[in-house]
Parts: structure tokens; C-alpha cells; sequence
């Protein structure tokens, strides 16, 4: 699965992105102490993942890119709650003071390794450099 860039909308009021099919969507949410990445299907307010990003804005978006990198060979047609299944539970907040965040990392660099060329460089950047420009909607 991957994501196209969206109009923010209530749901995903500083970040949007909806998968290639159109049956899920993925962004950045505020909260009073920061910010968290969800993701669910299109339209609905119930959300599958819902992860603790905190107040770094750097960070957010690592935590948005290691997503969205972990679901490029997730079919479209996955049940809400295989999409939670697929990620390491995490207690701490924000998750990068959460022993699962090494996971998540290793999961996306996994994912990397499998579809980049051989010739790419990219599995030996840190993911935060590989993370999308910062949203300016």
C-alpha cells in the first residue's frame, strides 16, 4: 500500500495521505501535548493505529514515513484489525522513548531493503533522512 498526498481534513487536520486504492488514509493529529499518526479507512472516524509521535515535528514525520514504509507491501483489503496486529505494542509516550520504537524501525528498514535497487544507498540512511518534506498546508 502506498499513500498519495490529501487535502488536511477534519480527521487529519495537519497531515493527510490516502493509499493509491483510495480505502485508507494516514496523517499527523494534534493533541494537547502532541501530536499522533493514525491511520484508518477512508471516511471513518474509528481509527486502526493510532501512535504517540510527541512534540517534535522531526520526529512526527519519522515516525509518519517508518509507517507508511512498513505498509508498502500491505494489501489494500486488510481488516482493521490485522493493520493494529502488524505493529509491536507500545506502553511509552511518545513511542521513541518505548522499547518498541527500535522495532518500528527495523520493520521499515526490512521493508526498504526488499524494494530498493541494489545500487541505492538508502537502508544505510537514518529514516528521518529519507522523511518527506515538512507539511506547509
Amino acid at each position: 500500500m502506498t499513500f498519495q498526498k490529501a487535502d488536511i481534513c477534519e480527521n487529519f487536520p495537519i497531515s493527510h495521505w490516502i493509499s493509491t486504492g483510495g480505502q485508507w488514509e494516514i496523517g499527523l493529529y494534534p493533541m494537547i501535548f502532541g501530536v499522533r499518526v493514525r491511520c484508518g479507512r477512508v471516511g471513518e472516524g474509528y481509527v486502526a493505529l493510532d501512535m504517540c509521535a510527541g512534540a517534535d515535528p522531526r520526529f512526527q514525520l519519522e515516525l509518519l514515513r517508518c509507517v507508511m514504509i512498513i505498509l508498502i507491501p500491505v494489501s489494500e483489503d486488510i481488516k482493521e484489525s490485522a493493520m493494529k496486529d502488524l505493529f509491536p505494542e507500545c506502553k511509552r509516550k511518545p513511542i521513541n522513548t518505548d522499547p518498541c520504537w527500535p522495532k518500528i524501525q527495523e520493520m521499515a528498514l526490512n521493508v526498504l531493503r526488499k524494494h530498493e535497487k541494489p545500487s541505492e544507498t538508502m537502508v544505510n540512511r537514518k529514516l528521518v533522512e529519507i522523511t518527506p518534506e515538512h507539511d506547509k498546508s
